[in-house]
């Protein structure tokens, strides 16, 4: 079988496929080589539709139809590339040969996984636009299963992903020859990538068919030349563009249909403790030892970690975290301490990995708690693995099992339906799909509400609350919370209402209580009896509230200003106001001591302790006041999670288009006569000399390696290298800022 004749053949449709596709549609920065001049910075991606690569040079907008490609080429083959050869980049170099072979499309990734990715999507993609039939594979998961595991479908498979070398040439391009070997099964993406033969996933209902007018009258071209484009319309032709209704998309000339917002592709943002030098953030590998600096994040930051992957579900604990794919996959990553993140070996891992134990299992959410980790699935399970038994004497075979493999939780809750599941520091509380609740883990300050001190192995359900339908649940470390809906001529209302209920360490008032002791049983906070509440969230010394008419109360201390009104002292009950005045907030969260809420418009408001950058306002500066969070404003947040120091948002995907060419990444300044635009070396995108003024000589696409290029910010902070000892290595140019930077957080890493 020939090179051009593979791209014709049915590829399996796989999770590595699935993944690769994700991130092309999401898009990457890469230098495209031309016929004439230096390689240039050029923003890529695949449309909605998947029959076109989309890619935009200056302020024009160019598009290849995938149909029209008819090779792809590995290396620097091409006339275009032997004229400016990079030899130490041939490994993240490919060409896309199209126009029967007159027209090459030449391009080097920034390194050999974001090629990888590419290669693969691309590959995925060009072949079934050759192919008469949709890729649906195989129907059963077995049958998959079988066409993988034998012999046939291996050579076949590999075959497919371009993995078997080829001889054949092109009379217009040098030297061609097939595809290097990628050994995925071996190197995983360290994006977050993950190779399983034995998971296979039908493909879903494709987008449909519908072109608009402008693509109908192009569709007599079988492609579109790249560097002599026709333009349509204005500079935004082409590209989908989401509105701030998220119901609504615009048409491009690719006829990208309306898509479903549950379609819609999704990033997650990040900020505070560890985002740029922890685990959690993703941003170098980490070494064994734990006496490391933390580098918080002052401003969201993207989680680059998460583009291969459709993120529906995360949750963060103290030193890690979880997410849920659309798919029903979980990813853990983190500072591995008693098998809390899932993958069978003590190790901690910076970026999001597959937990493999998991495979076959639908989740659909999950909670992380301080050593522990829940996986909630569709169909009402609940798995859980790490130290679940701090301060509870566990007996049993089990136990040992459970720290290192996810175990489903039987038991008393076999045949009970989960809906819902907080993790505190050490216990676990649990609610069923008919409203029972259930405890269990470390009894101290009766934070299980069984009315005593006792420490429970297994699920217990609360007696006191039983006959009652429970509509949310919060676990702080040493008290718990729930939201109990009760009919209202109990509190003399006439509807259903939400009340507040809590119970454990009344310390600082946390609890809501008038007397501010502990309390054994769930108990109503009687001052808020008259509002209907439907979330709620704990702090370590916090209880914060969300009503039906988007009102948020909180309780308990006022250290850092986290109750978030200036005038708030410790112990009391205050309805949050300031610039929420007007708002309807929708969902609420709260790590140690800060919180986070979202609001109907898409906007989020942060208050508390900042002093890891945890509220992402670009400093470190305590908040008792909601202060809306600038760096999102043009990002559509879906939903928002707090950790102990540390906040994360899913945000819909910003697609990429001609206005982000205008305008700095960084300050967000236009360009113009004296700010002049510059490309960073290392992550591609367009910034202004302030944003981009430090240099460093290991950039991914540095032109010269042995001299430094320019960088912007925050590459350059996540090229620098973090010590074993937790000091930062001295930076090319060191300056009093950068140094007072690192001194303010060593000072707050010694007061924790």
């Amino acid at each position: 079988m020939g090179e051009e004749d593979y791209l014709t053949t049915l590829l399996p449709f796989d999770r590595t496929v699935e993944q690769a596709i994700l991130a092309i549609k999401k898009g990457a920065h890469i230098l495209k080589c031309g016929r004439r001049g230096k390689p240039k910075f050029c923003p890529f991606r695949i449309s909605l539709d998947e029959k076109y690569l989309i890619w935009y040079s200056g302020q024009k907008e160019k598009q290849l139809r995938l149909s029209s490609v008819i090779k792809i080429v590995t290396g620097q083959k091409t006339v275009n590339f032997q004229r400016q050869l990079q030899l130490e980049r041939e490994n993240q170099s490919f060409s896309l040969i199209y126009a029967n072979g007159e027209h090459s499309l030449d391009l080097i990734c920034k390194d050999k996984v974001q090629a990888d990715s590419w290669l693969i999507g691309l590959r995925a993609l060009i072949s079934r636009c050759h192919h008469s039939r949709p890729f649906f594979g195989l129907r059963g998961r077995r049958a998959a299963q079988s066409c993988v595991n034998s012999p046939a479908g291996y050579i076949r498979r590999k075959h497919n992903l371009g993995l078997m070398d080829d001889a054949a040439e092109l009379a217009e391009v040098r030297s061609l020859c097939g595809s290097p070997s990628l050994s995925l099964s071996e190197r995983c993406f360290s994006d977050g990538l993950s190779y399983s033969s034995e998971s296979f996933y039908s493909s879903e209902s494709r987008l449909c068919q519908t072109q608009n007018v402008k693509n109908v009258l192009t569709s007599n071209s079988p492609y579109t030349e790249p560097d002599n484009l026709k333009k349509w319309g204005s500079d935004y032709a082409g590209v989908e563009r989401l509105n701030n209704e998220s119901h609504r998309f615009a048409a491009s000339t690719c006829g990208s249909p309306l898509i479903k917002k549950k379609d819609m592709l999704k990033d997650v943002m990040v900020w505070g403790e560890g985002v740029l030098g922890g685990n959690i953030g993703g941003a170098v590998d980490m070494s064994n030892g734990h006496n490391r600096m933390l580098m918080g994040s002052l401003l969201p930051k993207l989680l680059e970690s998460t583009t291969m992957l459709d993120v529906q579900n995360i949750s963060l604990g103290g030193r890690h975290a979880a997410l849920v794919t659309k798919q029903g996959d979980v990813f853990c990553w983190g500072e591995e301490k008693s098998g809390r993140l899932g993958h069978k070996v003590n190790m901690d891992v910076s970026y999001p990995k597959l937990v493999e134990s998991l495979n076959g299992v639908l989740v659909q959410s999950v909670s992380c708690g301080e050593f522990q980790t829940c996986a909630l699935t569709k169909s009402g399970e609940l798995y859980t693995w790490g130290d679940n038994s701090h301060g509870v004497d566990l007996v049993g075979e089990m136990v040992s099992r459970s720290w290192w493999l996810p175990h489903k939780l039987s038991g008393p809750l076999a045949g009970v339906s989960i809906s819902k599941v907080a993790c505190g520091d050490w216990h676990t509380a649990i609610i069923s799909t008919s409203g029972q609740l259930f405890t269990y883990g470390d009894g101290t300050f009766g934070v299980l509400g069984h009315g005593d001190l006792q420490s429970v192995s297994q699920p217990k359900e609360v007696v006191s609350l039983k006959g009652l339908r429970i509509k949310s649940v919060a676990c702080g470390p040493w008290h718990t919370a729930v939201i109990v809906e009760f009919m209202a001529d109990r509190f003399k209302s006439n509807a259903v209402g939400g009340k507040l209920f809590t119970w454990g360490d009344g310390d600082k008032g946390r609890l809501g209580h008038a007397d501010g002791g502990i309390k054994l049983l769930p108990t109503c906070v009687v001052q808020l009896v008259d509002f209907d509440f439907v979330q709620v969230s704990c702090g370590r010394m916090l209880t914060v509230g969300l009503t039906s008419s988007g009102k948020v109360y909180t309780i308990g201390s006022a250290v850092h200003g986290q109750l978030g009104n200036p005038q708030a002292k410790d112990k009391s009950i205050t309805v949050v106001e300031g610039n929420l005045r007007g708002e309807f907030v929708m969902e609420i969260s709260s790590g140690s001591y800060h919180v986070a809420v979202l609001t109907s418009g898409g906007s989020v408001y942060t208050w508390g302790r900042n002093a890891n950058g945890q509220l992402g306002l670009g400093d470190i500066e305590d908040r008792s006041s909601p202060t809306f969070v600038e760096a999102l404003r043009d990002r559509q947040v879906e939903s928002i999670v707090c950790g102990s120091s540390i906040t994360a948002a899913i945000c819909l995907h910003k697609s990429i288009s001609v206005s982000d060419q205008s305008a700095c990444n960084g300050c967000r300044m236009p360009f113009g006569f004296r700010r002049k635009k510059h490309n960073c070396y290392n992550c591609g995108l367009l910034f202004c000399s302030a944003c981009s003024g430090k240099k460093v000589v290991n950039a991914s696409l540095t032109p010269d390696k042995t001299k430094p290029s320019r960088v912007c910010d925050t590459c350059f902070d996540r090229l620098q290298k973090v010590t074993h000892s937790g000091r930062l290595l001295k930076p090319e140019n060191p300056s009093p800022r950068n140094e007072r930077r690192v001194l303010s957080g060593m000072k707050e890493e010694k007061e924790k």
